[in-house]
């Protein structure tokens, strides 16, 4: 048998985010295949703010510089990254609220007591759906097919790349090659099984296929990218 790591992109994130790590994201582990995305939306309360689109929430956020407020998980969270790459590649700026996890921030926004949140879809489609919050883009690189009027950030002018949060398979460094290039191909024909698309669908995720090489990129990628991020927004979770 061999022994894999199941991971999101916090796995790159705490490279920049802690100081003491005990390992390295990038160079301890053999990438195998990336197995989907976990769509982030940018929503907000309809009864509280009046914006439509990614526009009206950079205009307000301008006109009131640090009074907004946009809830997240907890610093360092995807969910705050994101709102903070959002914010700075907007020039604009909000005032960040941390909770100690999903269940209280997504309380306070229902009761209109923050203003804004990036939230995975699976949590957020039932209350966009019923009115209670309103999706104002998708982070991801196309349209959910459960919203296909809310657009991405990248339709509304934002140059923020895809945000969403990456799944994927690693195993121990100096895995044979020959056996991370199995494993991704049996993987792979999973992930292409019909049944799939519709389990991913239901959680608000797109799956993703993908060679050992190309994940290992978007890894590398996506680990600059964060690092820069934090840097600029001098975000420290220590």
């Amino acid at each position: 048998g061999h022994t894999l790591l199941v991971q999101v992109n916090t796995l790159v994130m705490n490279k920049s985010l802690y100081k003491s790590l005990s390992y390295d994201p990038i160079n301890d582990f053999a990438p195998v295949a990336q197995t989907s995305w976990g769509t982030l939306l940018l929503v907000t309360n309809p009864s509280v703010q009046k914006a439509i689109s990614v526009s009206d929430v950079v205009s307000a956020a301008k006109s009131k510089p640090g009074q907004l407020t946009y809830a997240t998980p907890g610093v360092g969270t995807p969910h705050h990254l994101s709102m903070a790459l959002f914010l700075q590649r907007s020039s604009a700026d909000m005032l960040h609220v941390p909770y100690k996890g999903t269940a209280g921030a997504v309380t306070d926004l229902l009761g209109g007591r923050i203003d804004y949140m990036f939230l995975p879809a699976h949590v957020a489609l039932q209350h966009v759906q019923s009115g209670k919050l309103k999706a104002i883009a998708t982070g991801s690189a196309a349209r959910l097919p459960q919203l296909p009027n809310v657009p991405t950030l990248a339709e509304a002018g934002v140059t923020a790349g895809n945000i969403d949060m990456w799944y994927g398979v690693l195993a121990p460094k100096g895995t044979p090659a020959d056996v991370i290039a199995r494993l991704n191909q049996e993987i792979t024909k999973i992930l292409k099984q019909p049944d799939f698309d519709k389990a991913f669908e239901t959680q608000g995720m797109v799956p993703a296929t993908s060679s050992a090489a190309d994940f290992g990129a978007l890894i590398a990628r996506d680990a600059q990218r964060w690092a820069d991020v934090v840097k600029k927004g001098n975000i420290t979770a220590e």
